[in-house]
């Protein structure tokens, strides 16, 4: 049994890590409709490379086991403050990624805290 959920977090972690990959870049790259939305949101411009510098780290973390749960953590950070975001400016319809991200995220966190603790036991 542990071992599926060694799998199970494996493949999440996989599957954020090029989720966050994606992410980060095109927010780097600073594609227009991205710097626009950061705008609309009374963001400054530079956030938005934050934001993107910020989810390489994610990918990173999440790509390598040792650094999962802080990955996790920051990913379910981050996705509370773009659900927050696209709430307040109503745009319910933007929702989805954020909030399955946001699942995965907390999923990944779980399983690495469930597989740590079975595996310290005597």
């Amino acid at each position: 049994m542990n071992n599926i959920k060694g799998a199970i977090e494996n493949i999440l972690s996989i599957i954020l890590s090029v989720g966050f990959l994606g992410a980060g870049m095109i927010k780097l790259v600073g594609m227009p409709q991205v710097e626009n939305a950061f705008l609309v949101w009374n963001y400054p411009s530079h956030f938005m490379y934050i934001v993107g510098a910020f989810e390489m780290l994610l990918f990173v973390g999440f790509f390598i086991k040792k650094f999962r749960s802080f990955a996790s953590i920051g990913a379910i950070i981050l996705m509370t403050g773009a659900i927050y975001t696209h709430i307040h400016f109503g745009e319910s319809n933007q929702l989805y990624g954020p909030l399955l991200i946001l699942i995965l995220a907390t999923a990944v966190l779980f399983l690495g805290l469930l597989n740590n603790k079975k595996s310290s036991l005597p």
